[in-house]
């Protein structure tokens, strides 16, 4: 029932019933004092070297792991840019400006930070392997400069995701992003994704939650989600000083 679909699929797609094999996993997951359990299922061909493995919790387990690897094998992560510090001096290479040099607190020589996460195209696929659906992650981008008055200003950009999905698969796409300077210091933090389910509704819901007193730049983005998650996003916080 969790699957919407007969294991007959397998053999539709060049996995025959009577040379798999298949082996129930019990799952336990826990954070904390709260402890779940669920099982899942695997289904192997050793002939053909082939395994794939359905968690209802976890609905494209395999797809995700492959999107993961791909990812990484073309570079995908956190692309860091630096912008470095202006130190005004004369014609006889004196400093003009006797307050000294603004800088970033993580690094004196820069005056500017920007993380980005580029945007990608991820696709779903089934246990079976048929694609059925493709989502575009928004790109998404992080950081903190140094203005005219050495004061520490926040920055970024959280683009929209979309995406498409066959029925009886469900898609929920949002973002979220805040910034905010207190007691000197800068924060940038962002999310943006989706989440695809199958047969039931996908929820994606990124929402600020504030961690510290009123004021206070430490914040984060809680994710309260259901489905598998696809997403961009991240967050720096720095400050700037004279040296």
């Amino acid at each position: 029932n969790d699957l919407a679909s007969g294991v007959d699929t397998f053999e539709s797609v060049g996995r025959p019933l009577d040379q798999g094999r298949y082996r129930l996993l019990a799952v336990r997951a826990s954070i904390g004092s709260d402890i779940r359990t669920h099982r899942a299922v695997e289904f192997c061909w050793p002939g053909q070297r082939h395994c794939v493995v359905y968690d209802p919790n976890i609905e494209f387990l395999d797809s995700s792991v492959q999107n993961l690897h791909t990812a990484r094998a073309n570079g995908w992560g956190p692309r860091v840019r630096w912008e470095r510090a202006i130190h005004p001096i004369n014609l006889n290479g004196a400093s003009t400006d006797r307050r000294g040099r603004c800088g970033l607190a993580s690094n004196p020589g820069m005056r500017a930070v920007e993380k980005t996460w580029p945007a990608r195209t991820v696709p779903n696929r089934s246990l079976f392997g048929a694609t059925v659906g493709v989502i575009q992650v928004g790109a998404a981008s992080a950081g903190v400069r140094c203005d005219a008055d050495c004061n520490a200003q926040p920055f970024g950009t959280t683009a929209v995701s979309s995406g498409t999905v066959v029925p009886p698969f469900t898609l929920a796409c949002n973002s979220a992003d805040w910034r905010g300077t207190a007691r000197g210091r800068a924060r940038y933090v962002g999310r943006t994704g989706c989440a695809t389910r199958l047969v039931l509704k996908a929820k994606y819901n990124p929402r600020i939650e504030y961690q510290g007193a009123s004021g206070s730049v430490d914040v984060e983005i809680a994710l309260d989600s259901v489905g598998e998650v696809q997403e961009n996003g991240g967050h720096h916080t720095d400050s700037c000083a004279r040296f």
